[in-house]
C-alpha cells in the first residue's frame, strides 16, 4: 500500500511549530487514519486544522484572546438559542407572518439580558467564582 501525503490541514500551524512538531503531526495524523476511508480522513482534517489555527492564533488559556473567548463563547450559545427560539415561536404563532420592530427589540433585550442575568445569580450565589 502507498503513502499518502498528509493533508492540507497539515499546513495551518505556524511555521516554527511545523519545524519542532512536524514529524509528529505527520505520525499522528498517520496513526489516526490508519485504516480509515476517505471519510476519515476528512474527518480528521478538521481537526487537524483547528488544532493548528489555534497554535497560529494563540487563544490558550493563558492568553487574553483565550480569556476573553471562553468568557464569550456562553454567552454567543445563549443569544443564539434565544434568537433561534424566537425563530421558532414564530413559525408556530398563528396569524403572524414577522416580528414588528417592538417585539424584535423585546427579543433582542432579552437575548442579551438573561444570559447575563442568570450569570450574576449564579455568581451570587457562590456557584462559580469570578476570578477563575
Amino acid at each position: 500500500m502507498t503513502e499518502r501525503q498528509p493533508p492540507h490541514a497539515l499546513r495551518c500551524p505556524p511555521a516554527a511549530y511545523r519545524a519542532r512538531h512536524g514529524a509528529e503531526l505527520t505520525a499522528i495524523y498517520a496513526e489516526a487514519t490508519a485504516g480509515a476511508g476517505a471519510l476519515g480522513r476528512l474527518r480528521e482534517a478538521p481537526d487537524v486544522a483547528g488544532h493548528g489555527l489555534r497554535q497560529r492564533t494563540g487563544p490558550g488559556s493563558d492568553r487574553t484572546t483565550g480569556q476573553v473567548l471562553a468568557q464569550a463563547a456562553p454567552l454567543a450559545v445563549a443569544v443564539v438559542a434565544g434568537g433561534s427560539l424566537v425563530n421558532l415561536l414564530r413559525l408556530f404563532t398563528p396569524g403572524v407572518r414577522g416580528l414588528s420592530w417592538s417585539s424584535f427589540c423585546a427579543a433582542t433585550v432579552l437575548n442579551l439580558v438573561v444570559p447575563l442575568l442568570t450569570g450574576a445569580v449564579v455568581v451570587a450565589c457562590g456557584q462559580v467564582d469570578p476570578a477563575e
